[in-house]
């Protein structure tokens, strides 16, 4: 990997300790020994054969939305060809496309990289910071910016003959994402009524401002009003506690997991994102909850059903297994495990497994991605979707609450331009996804 120096003989532990290279861990606090540039470069090695996998997917769109969204979009395409990739960034930072510019200057002429950012990015001309602003002014400037709708266009979403799919990734925690996400959401089906829209979306923790929470709250109960076929929501505060295990078996942390884990449903065909959607629309689904296992071995855990049950010590939001209705898993396989164990095998442990796992469990889907690699080692996402949404929005609830209170008290809702009919139809909402996938749960 270029600028990985061989000759250096030191490296620093993740407290700044002076280390020999090769070392598992520091010889003064113990901590592991992490070899970053070996990690990455590993970790390109195998995301080339799926950028060769995902140059022919022409139909993909990832769009990454604010700050959070857009840097995590960049830093999961870093290892692609972006020239044969159709992708967007809304709102950017200039820090972040400088990163991922000079990182592609390696391989692509730097006028070329630059046009393409320019070309790529749109700045949204909204008034209203990232974690400032009412989600609805946001809602209003982007329906006013006619330059916006028409980006969802120019990438090449509109109706035709092929399967397509679209990738949304932001966080909800910012007020330009809470209003433009489900605007986006609906302009994409506008374009193309039989598009499959995935969202990947962050909520944020108890700890945040009220104001945070309630554009948040907002946000995600407006994206259901859109009809969004998928929504992947994962919390911030958990994020900080994810956890996987490196092919050098060191620990990992959400920086490097989460990009890993876009990567692999960017790396799914999107005829296996149609059926994820299909799946969903089925049972009236709309909310999937991830779970995470990486770097986890088949020879020592013995089976997918079991990497998939240590997968939910990485549960991203909470569910009840009982109010479990579907199940969804991708799986990175070795193509030489895939070969050994037989697709069928893996098909059938996981299906036992979510049978026996989740009593009122009403369909089951494992789709696997081969990757060139010698280990044995199975990275796996877990999407489970059921009666769940009324306790990941709990989190938010008591903010949402006092905010609605002082914009009641002070008279703001006309200043917001947020009507009374807007807030009923977003408690609504959020109830009524729940009860009706209750009443799915008591049919036998």
């Amino acid at each position: 990997m270029e600028g990985y120096q061989q000759d250096t003989i030191f490296i620093s532990c993740p407290i700044g300790h002076r280390a020999l290279k090769g070392m598992p861990q520091c010889t003064k606090c113990g901590l592991p020994i992490v070899m970053y540039e070996k990690e990455l470069a590993d970790a390109v090695g195998r995301f080339k054969t799926l950028s060769k996998d995902f140059a022919k997917v022409q139909q993909l769109f990832p769009i990454g939305l604010g700050l959070w969204g857009s840097k995590l979009l960049l830093t999961t395409l870093a290892a692609y060809d972006i020239r044969l990739a159709r992708f967007s960034t809304m709102g950017a930072s200039i820090t972040d496309l400088q990163i991922f510019a000079v990182a592609k200057e390696k391989k692509i002429p730097k006028e070329e990289v630059e046009n393409m950012l320019r070309k790529t990015n749109y700045p949204l001309k909204i008034a209203a910071d990232t974690t400032g602003g009412i989600w609805k002014r946001a809602e209003i400037a982007a329906r006013k910016d006619s330059a916006l709708a028409d980006r969802i266009g120019i990438l090449g979403i509109h109706g035709t003959k092929e399967e397509q799919a679209v990738f949304f990734i932001g966080s909800l925690s910012e007020g330009i994402v809470a209003g433009v996400a489900p605007f986006l959401s609906s302009v994409a089906k506008e374009k193309n009524p039989n598009i499959s829209r995935i969202f990947i979306m962050t909520l944020p923790g108890e700890d945040v401002s009220e104001q945070v929470q309630f554009n948040a709250y907002c946000g995600i109960a407006n994206l259901l009003q859109s009809g969004v076929e998928v929504a992947i929501i994962m919390q911030e505060s958990v994020l900080k506690t994810l956890k996987g295990i490196s092919r050098s078996g060191a620990e990992l942390d959400a920086d490097f997991l989460i990009p890993s884990m876009c990567d692999m449903l960017l790396a799914i065909d999107v005829e296996g994102l149609a059926e994820l959607s299909h799946i969903a629309q089925s049972f009236r689904l709309q909310v999937l909850s991830p779970t995470l296992a990486y770097g986890a071995s088949y020879e020592i855990y013995g089976s997918i059903a079991n990497i998939m049950e240590h997968s939910l010590y990485n549960i991203m939001v909470p569910i009840n297994h009982e109010n479990v209705i579907v199940a969804v898993a991708i799986a990175r396989v070795p193509r030489r495990l895939l070969e050994k164990v037989g697709h069928d095998a893996l098909q059938e442990q996981f299906t036992g497994w979510t049978r026996r796992r989740f009593p009122a469990i009403r369909g089951s889907l494992l789709r696997v991605i081969t990757k060139e690699e010698s280990s044995d080692r199975i990275d796996a996402i877990l999407l489970l979707g059921g009666k769940n949404l009324e306790s990941i929005a709990d989190v938010m609830k008591k903010g949402y609450n006092d905010f609605k209170t002082h914009a009641e008290t002070m008279d703001l809702w006309q200043e917001y331009s947020i009507t009374a009919d807007e807030m009923k139809n977003i408690e609504e909402s959020i109830l009524k996804y729940d009860r009706r996938l209750g009443a799915l749960l008591k049919k036998k």
